[in-house]
C-alpha cells in the first residue's frame, strides 16, 4: 500500500533529520537503500526517481533527486556518471542499513493502526470486517497527508489522537509523521534544499472572517496560539527581505461585510434577547459580558482598530473581472463542484468562487510557479472553501498553487523558507502538533454538525412536524455541544463527541418523546398518590377519632380502678386494726420482759448471795460489778429480732385472710 509506505517513509525520514544534518544528506540515505533494495548498479535519474516512489512511496522532483546524486554521491565518489547514467563504485556502501529502522517504523505504525481499530471497536461495540479494517488503515494514512475528506473515520482518528495524548511515546510517533510529511512537502516546493533563498517576492495573504476571529482570540485561545505562531514567521520574513518587499496581510471587502453582518447579528441578539448563533463561538465570545447594542458596537471598532494595529488592512476594491482569462466561477464550474460536493449549497460555491477570481486576477492567471511567486493566497478557516480549492488546484492532474489554504499550509512554507527546522530542543509550531490538529479538526466538525442541525430544526417547525416547544430544548442540547479546540481533552472526548456519530435531532426528537411519555406516566402516578393519601388521610381521621375514644375509656376504666382500690384499701385498714392491737401489744409485752428479766435476775442474784454480815458498801460493789454483764446482753439487737418476727407473722396473716396482689392500671385496660 503506497500511503503506508510514505507514512512509514515520513517518519523516518523525521527520525533522521536534525538540524545538524542537511536535508540531502538524508534523502541520500534513502536513495542509497533504494538502489540497494533494486541492485540497481547503473541508472539514470528517471529510473531512481519511480524506484525511489515504488519503494518509499516519495513521489521527489527529479532536479532535488539530481542534485542529491550529483552533490552528495558523486562528489563523494560513490557514484561516477557516464552517457546520462550512474553506476556504482566501490565505495559505495551495497548494505541496506535503512531497511531495519524503516521496518522498525513500519511495525510502530501497524501497532498504532491496531490500537485505532481497538479503540473503534470498542466504541461502536462492533467487530471491524476485514474491508472496513483496509479503509480506516488507509484512511489514517490519508490523515497525515491532509487528503482524507470528511467522513466518520476522521472524526474518530482524531478523537482517538486525543484519546492517547498524554502517552508522550505516542504523541512523539505520530507528530513525527506529521513533520516528517512537512519535510517532504519542503522538498518538493524548494528548488535548493540546502541554501533557501530569503522571500524575494511581494506577497499578499488575504484573510477570512474565521481567521480574524483567530487571530483577536474570538475562536479560542488554539486557534489564537496557531495564528499569532505564523504572524510571527510572516514577521520574521519580513525582516530577513530584499528592501521593498513586504509579506502584508489584508482581507476583502467581502469578509469586511461579513464580519460587519456578524456583528450587527451580534447587536440584534442583545436588542432582541435571542440565543447567539449555534455554530459560531465567536458570537459568544462577542456578546458575551454585553448588556445593550452600543456594548457590541464598541466591539466591533475595537475588533477593527485591533486588526489594524496588526497591520490587518481591508483590500481597496477594484474591477476584478475586467480581463475574462482570470474569471473563476461559471456554470460549469459550479457543476463540477457541486458533482463533487453535493452537500454544498450553490450560493457557497458561487460566492467562493467569487473569491478565487478575485485571487486569480491578482496573480494574472500565474498558478504553476509556485507559491512564492503567485503574489497572493486566500487563507480561510471554512471546509468548504478548503475543499473547493484543493478540488480546483488538482483538477487538471497537475500540481497547481491553491487559491485558498489553512493556516497551517503558510505556516509550513514559512517555516522552512526561514531554515527553522527541526531537531533539538527547538520548539515547533502548534499546526505541526497532531493533537492540536485533531483538536481543531473535531471543533470544526462539530460547529458544522450544529450548523445542519439547526438548519434541519428550522425546516421541521416550518414543516410542523416539531413543535417549537421541543424545537426549543433541542436548541438548548444544540448550544452545549458548541465546543473550543482546546475542549476537547482526553477526559472528556467520548462523551463531548458522541452527538457527532449520529443523527442529533431524531435522538433528541426520541429523548423529548420518551421523557414526555414519562411524564405523562409520572402524573398520572401522581394523582394515584394523591388518591391514596386522600385515603390515608381519611383513615387517619378515623384511627384519630377512635384512639381518642380509647384513650377516654382507658381514662375512664383507670380512674375506676383506683377509686376501688382505694375502696378496698379503706376497708382493708378498717378490718385490720385488731390485728394491729394484738401485734403492738405482743410488742410491748415482749419489750418489757427483755428489759426487765435482766433486771428480775439481778435482784434475785443480790439476794442469793447477801449474807448477814454483809454491808451496804460490800452490796453496791457487787452491784456495779454486775452491770456490765447485763449491758453486755445487747437488749436492743434483741428487741430489733422480736419486732421483725411480730412483723412477719402480722403479715403473714393479713396476707392469708386477704390474699393481696399488687394492683396496676394496665392490669384492666
Amino acid at each position: 500500500m503506497q500511503d503506508h509506505k510514505i507514512l512509514a517513509s515520513a517518519a523516518l525520514f523525521r527520525k533522521l533529520h536534525d538540524n545538524r544534518i542537511d536535508i540531502y544528506d538524508v534523502l541520500t540515505k534513502f536513495i542509497t537503500s533504494t538502489i540497494n533494495i533494486n541492485s540497481m548498479w547503473v541508472f539514470n535519474v528517471s529510473e531512481c526517481v519511480n524506484k525511489l516512489e515504488e519503494d518509499f512511496g516519495f513521489n521527489i522532483p527529479e532536479a532535488i533527486v539530481e542534485t542529491c546524486l550529483r552533490k552528495r554521491m558523486k562528489r563523494h565518489q560513490l557514484l561516477t556518471q557516464m552517457e546520462g547514467k550512474y553506476h556504482v563504485t566501490d565505495k559505495f556502501d551495497k548494505s541496506d542499513s535503512l531497511g531495519a529502522s524503516y521496518r522498525e517504523i513500519q511495525d510502530e505504525q501497524d501497532f498504532i493502526i491496531g490500537r485505532l481499530t481497538d479503540y473503534i471497536q470498542s466504541r461502536s461495540g462492533k467487530v471491524l470486517s476485514e474491508q472496513l479494517r483496509n479503509e480506516l488503515a488507509s484512511d489514517f494514512h490519508l490523515y497525515f497527508t491532509g487528503a482524507l475528506k470528511d467522513c466518520d473515520n476522521k472524526i474518530a482518528i482524531s478523537e482517538f489522537i486525543i484519546k492517547n495524548s498524554d502517552d508522550e511515546s505516542f504523541t512523539r510517533k505520530i507528530n513525527s509523521v506529521e513533520e516528517g510529511f512537512i519535510i517532504y512537502t519542503a522538498i518538493c516546493h524548494s528548488s535548493d534544499l540546502a541554501n533557501p533563498e530569503p522571500w524575494c517576492n511581494n506577497f499578499t495573504i488575504f484573510l477570512d472572517t474565521e481567521i480574524l476571529f483567530d487571530a483577536l482570540g474570538l475562536n479560542g485561545t488554539l486557534r489564537k496560539k496557531i495564528f499569532d505562531e505564523l504572524y510571527g514567521l510572516i514577521t520574521d520574513a519580513n525582516y530577513n527581505t530584499p528592501k521593498g518587499v513586504r509579506i502584508t496581510l489584508k482581507y476583502f471587502q467581502e469578509t469586511f461585510k461579513e464580519f460587519e453582518g456578524f456583528f450587527y447579528a451580534a447587536q440584534k441578539t442583545i436588542e432582541e434577547g435571542r440565543q447567539p448563533h449555534l455554530a459560531k463561538p465567536a458570537m459568544a465570545a462577542i456578546i458575551n459580558g454585553c448588556h445593550y447594542p452600543t456594548d457590541v458596537l464598541f466591539k466591533k471598532v475595537t475588533f477593527i482598530e485591533e486588526l489594524k494595529k496588526l497591520k490587518i488592512t481591508v483590500e481597496e476594491d477594484a474591477d476584478y473581472y475586467s480581463d475574462p482569462r482570470y474569471i473563476v466561477e461559471g456554470t460549469s464550474e459550479v457543476s463540477y463542484i457541486r458533482a463533487k460536493y453535493p452537500e454544498l449549497d450553490e450560493e457557497n460555491v458561487t460566492n467562493t468562487l467569487e473569491i478565487f477570481t478575485k485571487i486569480n486576477h491578482l496573480r494574472r492567471g500565474v498558478n504553476n510557479r509556485g507559491l512564492e511567486q503567485s503574489g497572493c493566497i486566500f487563507l480561510t478557516g471554512t471546509n468548504a472553501t478548503k475543499k473547493i480549492s484543493y478540488l480546483l488546484a488538482t483538477k487538471s492532474g497537475g500540481n497547481l498553487t491553491p487559491y485558498a489554504s489553512a493556516t497551517d499550509y503558510m505556516t509550513e512554507r514559512l517555516w522552512f523558507k526561514l531554515s527553522k527546522g527541526f531537531g533539538g530542543r527547538k520548539k515547533t509550531p502548534l499546526s505541526f502538533n497532531v493533537v492540536a490538529k485533531a483538536q481543531v479538526i473535531l471543533s470544526t466538525e462539530a460547529g458544522n454538525k450544529i450548523a445542519d442541525s439547526f438548519k434541519d430544526l428550522q425546516k421541521k417547525v416550518k414543516q410542523g412536524s416539531l413543535s417549537m416547544e421541543s424545537a426549543g430544548v433541542i436548541v438548548s442540547e444544540l448550544r452545549s455541544k458548541l465546543y473550543m479546540p482546546e475542549d476537547f481533552t482526553s477526559e472528556i472526548i467520548g462523551e463531548s463527541t458522541q452527538f457527532l456519530h449520529n443523527d442529533f435531532i431524531e435522538d433528541s426528537i426520541r429523548n423529548i418523546t420518551l421523557l414526555t411519555f414519562k411524564a405523562k406516566e409520572a402524573e398520572a402516578g401522581k394523582n394515584t398518590i394523591q388518591a391514596l393519601q386522600h385515603q390515608l388521610d381519611a383513615s387517619a381521621k378515623v384511627n384519630e377519632a377512635l384512639e381518642k375514644k380509647l384513650s377516654e375509656k382507658k381514662q375512664e376504666t383507670l380512674e375506676k380502678i383506683q377509686k376501688n382500690r382505694n375502696s378496698q384499701i379503706d376497708t382493708r385498714k378498717k378490718s385490720l386494726w385488731l390485728y394491729k392491737f394484738f401485734a403492738k401489744t405482743e410488742f410491748l409485752v415482749s419489750s418489757f420482759i427483755i428489759y426487765t428479766l435482766p433486771l428480775c435476775v439481778l435482784a434475785a442474784a443480790i439476794i442469793s448471795f447477801n449474807r448477814p454480815g454483809d454491808t451496804l458498801l460490800g452490796n453496791v460493789s457487787f452491784i456495779v460489778g454486775v452491770i456490765p454483764m447485763v449491758s453486755y446482753l445487747k437488749l436492743r439487737q434483741i428487741q430489733s429480732y422480736v419486732l421483725r418476727k411480730i412483723r412477719s407473722r402480722y403479715r403473714n396473716r393479713i396476707s392469708k385472710k386477704y390474699n393481696l396482689f399488687p394492683l396496676t392500671p394496665f392490669e384492666y385496660y
